[in-house]
C-alpha cells in the first residue's frame, strides 16, 4: 500500500510541493476505507496493529482525528472490525484509526459519533433477514425496507455511513437487486466479495 501511495505522489522536480493523493488515478482525493479485521484477542493484537501503521503515519497518508474534534482526511481511512475494542479508539482524543460501530445498535449507543466509526456495519443477514424476489423485481418486503431505512437514516443523522456486510450472493439476480436497493437508499459502501461482478454491474 505504501509502494502505491509513494508512485501516487511522486517526488520529481516537476513537483513543486508535497502531494496526497490517494490509491484511485481518477479520483485522487478518494480516500481507501481499509478495514482491519481483528480475529484474535483484541487488546493485543489492535496494539500490534496501531505500531504496523507507522510508516503510513510517517509519511501522512493516515485519516486523523485532532482533540477529539478535527478529522483531516488522508489517502487511508483505517478501521478497526471484527474484535479491535472500543475502549482503546473512543476514548483516544489523538489518533489515526477508527471503529467499525455496529449499524443495528447505533440508536442504543448514542456515544457513537463520526468522530468514532465514520462507518457502521452490520450483517445484511442477521439485520434485515432472507429476501425472495417477486414479480415486480422486489427483494425486500416493507417491514425489511424499513429496518432498513430506519438503520440508515440513525446512521446518516450521526454522519456515520453505512454498509452491510453477509448479503445475498446467489441467485444472481437477487443479488443484483439488493446491491441496487441498498444504493438507492444510501448506504456509503457496498460490501461486495466478488470484484468483477460489481465492475460489471455498474
Amino acid at each position: 500500500m505504501l509502494d502505491v501511495l509513494k508512485r501516487q505522489n511522486p517526488q520529481t522536480r516537476f513537483v513543486t510541493s508535497p502531494t496526497k493523493n490517494g490509491v484511485f488515478d481518477t479520483t485522487s482525493s478518494q480516500t481507501l476505507y481499509f478495514f482491519v479485521d481483528v480475529k484474535t484477542s483484541g487488546p493485543e493484537t489492535f496494539e500490534a496493529v496501531i505500531s504496523a501503521l507507522e510508516p503510513l503515519r510517517k509519511e501522512g497518508y493516515l485519516t486523523s482525528l485532532k482533540d477529539n474534534k478535527t478529522v483531516t482526511s488522508g489517502p487511508i481511512t483505517v478501521i478497526g472490525t471484527g474484535n479491535t475494542p472500543l475502549d482503546m479508539v473512543g476514548p483516544v482524543a489523538n489518533r489515526d484509526y477508527f471503529f467499525d460501530a455496529h449499524l443495528d445498535e447505533l440508536e442504543e449507543n448514542p456515544e457513537i459519533t463520526s468522530l468514532i466509526s465514520p462507518i457502521a456495519s452490520t450483517s445484511f443477514q442477521e439485520a434485515v433477514g432472507s429476501v425472495t424476489y417477486s414479480e415486480d423485481g422486489a427483494v425486500l418486503s416493507d417491514e425489511q425496507l424499513a429496518t432498513l431505512r430506519s438503520q440508515i437514516s440513525t446512521a446518516k443523522e450521526r454522519g456515520i455511513g453505512a454498509r452491510y456486510w453477509e448479503t445475498p450472493y446467489y441467485p444472481i439476480r437477487i443479488r443484483n437487486a439488493v446491491w441496487r436497493t441498498l444504493l438507492q437508499e444510501g448506504v456509503a459502501l457496498l460490501n461486495a466479495d466478488d470484484l468483477d461482478a460489481v465492475a460489471a454491474y455498474f
